[in-house]
């Protein structure tokens, strides 16, 4: 057999392993096992094998992952994301549209310390959706800002899929996290824009009955209370702001700078008396489970990798797209099909696993930027948290308020997914905007 029909073979296998509930990363394991045992032999196939696990265990970036996660769990249990929702509150109520962008910014703030969109999403939609069904809002417009705010959070740092991309393709993680800082605002701009546009017909009702929710006028807010509110989560921002400015700098590498964050803001919930023993138990008992959980995945996805690249599938593709004289522009359709199609079956974390071998070293031989890469796979990611029949971000809404349909927010979010897809066409026309800054 050929060996790029053998690696068809085994992509094929792989997902039909994931369709009778395998989890993935056991998946991707097995079929990279299995493929290598296939191409060359099952002393080869171990060999390799034992050389992903010492290369894993003996990279200490992998470090990196459980300490920005734990930081993100701290935050969480410590009660910032009722901090930003607040403070948000106070300063966007004037808006007709004031509670929608208040979700949009406390996902983005919140992102800015977990980097998490399943916690973002979880943790918005309680505080939310009950604050903008009061007030009137509809419940397609309250279910996509919601669903589609959590987007936000992996695009603005520390995101954990840029990290986990920053591993795999061995690229500068302070670079990936100052280059996705521009898309990540202008696709906060967008959504605004969106809301505003889409559903201006909603913001006149919403203008005429905006003190509906608890009674209270946006005028009783004082300029003191604001600036009182901002000040409860200033520590936090600053925080992650010291994180990046560490990475980028190069004052500290990314382990270092994770661990400093994750104490700073274990020692600022102490202070405040807002982390108990049990809630810091509690945040390591989380993070310890998700991070098991990617590292293994990590391992799965390095075993399939070493087997695709073996095989020669990749040369062969690229082979084939000089025979059929295939522009860059229609590569890169090929891709962008390639992930929604991808976001509609698995998770984001699994798709940046599967995908990667392939797409990596497919995109560089365009002559695209490693950092550019990084930021894009990002933005496919954060397209297939909406995408049914998956939608990770719908899914997680619904299970955190149930009377929702899937319907209402599926509708919902076609409009912020229209302005993602823009911005993604943007990203691919103009690749210097992740080098603005």
């Amino acid at each position: 057999m050929n060996d790029s029909l053998l690696a068809l073979s085994v992509i094929i296998g792989c997902f039909s392993l994931v369709l009778f509930r395998i989890p993935l990363a056991v998946a991707l394991l097995l079929s990279g096992f299995a493929g290598m045992v296939c191409l060359t032999s099952w002393t080869a196939a171990i060999t390799q094998l034992n050389i992903v696990v010492w290369e894993a265990a003996a990279n200490p970036l992998f470090i990196t992952i459980p300490m920005f996660i734990w930081m993100g769990q701290l935050a969480s249990v410590s009660g910032a994301m009722q901090d930003i929702y607040r403070c948000s509150e106070l300063w966007l109520r004037r808006s007709p549209f004031g509670l929608a962008y208040t979700a949009l910014f406390t996902s983005a703030g919140f992102g800015v310390l977990s980097g998490s969109s399943v916690a973002s999403v979880a943790g918005v939609a309680p505080i939310a959706m009950p604050a903008m069904q009061k007030s009137g809002y509809p419940t397609r417009l309250a279910s996509g800002v919601v669903a589609s705010s959590g987007v936000l959070s992996i695009l603005i740092p520390p995101s954990i899929p840029l990290v986990i991309v920053g591993l795999w393709t061995e690229t500068s993680i302070g670079d990936l996290f100052v280059a996705v800082i521009v898309p990540g605002l202008i696709l906060l701009a967008l959504y605004m824009l969106t809301i505003a546009v889409f559903f201006r017909e909603s913001g006149k009702a919403l203008m005429e009955n905006r003190n509906a929710y608890e009674g209270v006028s946006p005028e009783d807010y004082s300029l003191r209370e604001r600036l009182k509110a901002l000040m409860v989560v200033v520590p936090f921002f600053s925080v992650a702001a010291f994180v990046l400015v560490l990475i980028y700098g190069g004052i500290c590498s990314p382990i270092e700078a994770a661990s400093i964050g994750a104490l700073a803001v274990l020692c600022f919930g102490g202070v405040s008396k807002r982390l108990s023993m049990a809630s810091v138990v509690l945040s390591l008992r989380r993070s310890g489970y998700i991070s098991i959980s990617l590292i293994f995945l990590l391992l799965g996805g390095m075993m399939f990798a070493r087997f695709i690249a073996q095989s020669g599938m990749v040369e062969d593709i690229l082979s084939w797209f000089e025979i059929a004289k295939y522009s860059p522009a229609t590569i890169f359709l090929l891709i962008v099909l390639m992930y929604l199609l991808l976001g509609a079956l698995i998770d984001s974390i699994s798709m940046v696993m599967v995908s990667l071998p392939i797409t990596y070293p497919l995109v560089l031989s365009l002559g695209y930027d490693p950092v550019w890469f990084g930021v894009f796979v990002v933005m496919m990611v954060e397209l297939s948290l909406m995408t049914p029949p998956i939608g990770i971000n719908v899914l997680t809404l619904k299970q955190t308020i149930p009377e929702l349909s899937l319907k209402d927010i599926y509708l919902g979010c076609i409009p912020f997914l229209l302005v993602s897809l823009l911005l993604v066409c943007l990203l691919i026309v103009y690749p210097q905007m992740t080098a603005l800054l």
